[in-house]
């Protein structure tokens, strides 16, 4: 009976620790999706200096939309779909 005790607590241990790392690793794997998000909704400043975000203002294009592209929090986009749409308003405010 005693053996049986010990092979029982030693497979709860098991099961404890397992446990445990499971919950690390899913702690750390949200941790990095909450960086990765909170990346998407920060403005990298050399994409805020791009010289067509001047032109759109000068030519008065959708200034309200590039604000918004421009606000940090604003909107989740990548570098490159900023980049993408800043260079969208500067096309539109150029046909206008």
């Amino acid at each position: 009976m005693q053996l049986y005790i010990g092979k029982a607590r030693r497979g709860y241990t098991i099961v404890e620790t397992g446990l445990k790392d499971i919950g690390n690793i899913h702690g750390a794997e949200y941790a990095l999706h909450e960086a990765y998000f909170g990346s998407l909704a920060a403005v990298n400043p050399k994409i805020a200096a791009m010289p067509e975000v001047e032109e759109i203002i000068q030519l008065r294009g959708n200034v309200s939309e590039l604000a918004d592209v421009l606000t940090p929090g604003k909107l989740v986009m990548t570098d490159g779909e900023r980049m993408a749409r800043i260079l969208a308003l500067d096309a539109e405010a150029r046909r206008k």
